[in-house]
């Protein structure tokens, strides 16, 4: 008989094949060699005018940096060019997104890296969490020297803080900086205190956030990295604070500019099944002071008609209640 874990991993390597089977039929991915020549053709001379390429003919990635003419860009581009990641090798890895974000859920969990947790208080007495990374000499939030630059990591819309993100932070930590991790209202086991979420683009917290950052370290640069639809809290707050953001530098990794657009589009069940189960956990955990009432668990099995219910929740201001009759 085999093995609880060699059962799960089987189960994996079939939903594997069959994630793979289906984006292939629904046309998904593009098998590189099933474009015709003039298809390709006709792309090449579309993207000429834009952006500088950075990857060899012979790379199987055909990457280009979309920039205003600097000398970051010239950076990037000579950096990126060398960058065997993107080029994947023999096998076509970097034109198959769904495989690569396939691949990382179905790696196994690593062990989550040690943070000290610190409450800030908002104006109107709502609560934010600052998870500081802490470091192999068991000092959090810069207890080293003072003028470690500070990395405020943002995770997506939900909270989730990915695999991705904490391996950005860990390099981080290694690199001298201070990375410290910016969990909204009610994510991660910050305790909601109000009877609202943060909706999506309200910088309103971050600012105070930001303002903390910078008064505890106030000799140090400030740095600022968000993930995926997180980015639309990071875009909002450096539109409305400009040159006042207090921020030397700021990254976004996958943004979202369009967040109507990304609200009301579906996603592919795998996907959104985990993100529903994720949102509901999360919600169970704020039932009284959101006065949501019950969170159903039993529709599971029903993600997509329930799905933008729970991010209307999350992600609207508070009166945007869901449906009458219809229940998270």
């Amino acid at each position: 008989m085999l093995s609880p874990e060699g059962l799960v991993a089987a189960a994996a390597v079939l939903v594997g094949l069959g994630l793979l089977a289906w984006c292939l039929w629904a046309g998904r991915l593009e098998v590189p060699g099933d474009v015709g020549e003039e298809d390709e053709k006709e792309e090449e001379e579309e993207e000429e005018e834009e952006g500088i390429p950075f990857m060899a003919e012979e790379g199987s990635g055909h990457c280009r940096l979309l920039c205003k003419p600097s000398a970051l860009a010239q950076h990037l581009v000579r950096s990126l060019g060398r960058s065997a990641a993107l080029r994947g090798g023999r096998w076509p890895w970097p034109c198959w997104p769904q495989l690569q974000m396939l691949w990382q859920l179905l790696q196994p969990p690593e062990p989550e890296p040690v943070v000290a947790r610190e409450l800030l208080q908002l104006s109107d007495a709502g609560l934010v969490a600052l998870d500081w990374l802490v470091g192999p000499w068991g000092a959090a939030g810069g207890g080293g020297v003072v003028s470690s630059p500070v990395l405020l990591l943002i995770p997506n819309a939900a909270g989730k803080v990915t695999r991705g993100l904490l391996q950005l932070g860990l390099r981080a930590l290694e690199r001298g900086f201070i990375p410290v991790i910016f969990n909204r209202r009610g994510h991660n086991g910050c305790p909601l205190t109000t009877p609202r979420l943060q909706p999506f683009g309200d910088p309103g917290d971050l600012r105070e956030a930001v303002t903390y950052l910078r008064c505890r370290h106030p000799s140090a640069s400030l740095l600022a990295v968000s993930e995926g639809s997180g980015s639309g809290l990071l875009l909002a707050y450096l539109g409305e604070s400009g040159s006042s953001s207090r921020l030397a530098a700021a990254a976004c990794l996958s943004p979202i500019f369009r967040g109507r657009d990304w609200f009301e589009a579906s996603m592919p069940w795998l996907y959104e099944w985990p993100l529903l189960l994720h949102l509901k956990q999360g919600l169970s955990r704020s039932v009284q002071s959101l006065g949501l009432g019950e969170v159903d668990g039993g529709t599971l099995g029903t993600p997509r008609s329930s799905l933008g219910v729970c991010m209307g929740w999350v992600l609207l201001p508070t009166p945007g209640a869901p449906v009458q009759g219809q229940r998270c």
